[in-house]
């Protein structure tokens, strides 16, 4: 992760509404964990900066927001069995802290849980009123893995190519971007 990318995360946690879905082709991470939005949405395909049909292939694929509650539900109950199991196991009289720290870790799961908006019965509102924004980011050269053959073929935005989303201009807004092409943000005009 480079820091323009940091700086980009930085930047939708700071400026862009909460309720916001996010799609990318590979950067899935950085946009989950470093801009903490709730819905991201990695598209695998190689050709998604490239294709407007993958884009709109995955847009009607994306999951409704009961199914984004139900996968959550799903995580936070496996978190739970991994944690019940590792409870018990350990001897509650020479391991309080190693249980102590589990016991508050399952707690702030359930409290994240309950919290997320997902909890909220009013899912359909929400759905509505979602955006969905598309996150482009630079391979980053130094990386390890640029020079295998399988990133080379996800390069989505080659020098001189102009992205898919601005040969849609009714429909895709560019909000973020940095000197060629390194970091761009698109946002879905709906």
């Amino acid at each position: 992760i480079t820091p323009t990318q940091i700086s980009s995360a930085e930047w939708i946690r700071g400026s862009l509404p909460t309720n916001r879905i996010i799609m990318t082709g590979s950067h899935w991470n950085l946009i989950r964990f470093h801009s903490q939005t709730e819905v991201a949405i990695r598209i695998d395909d190689p050709l998604f900066y490239r294709d407007i049909r993958v884009f709109e292939a995955a847009k009607k694929n994306l999951p409704s927001e009961n199914q984004f509650y139900r996968r959550s539900f799903a995580t936070l109950i496996t978190s739970l069995d991994n944690s019940l199991k590792r409870l018990i196991s350990l001897d509650p009289i020479t391991e309080k802290e190693r249980i102590t720290a589990d016991l508050m870790t399952s707690d702030a799961l359930i409290r994240d849980f309950l919290s997320s908006k997902f909890s909220d019965t009013d899912a359909s509102e929400k759905r509505s009123n979602q955006l969905i924004y598309v996150y482009y980011a630079k391979p980053n050269t130094k990386s390890p893995y640029a020079n295998r053959p399988y990133m080379k073929a996800d390069e989505a935005i080659r020098p001189g190519d102009m992205p898919i989303f601005d040969r849609y201009p009714d429909r895709f807004e560019r909000i973020y971007e940095l000197p060629e092409n390194e970091v761009v943000i698109w946002k879905l005009i709906q």
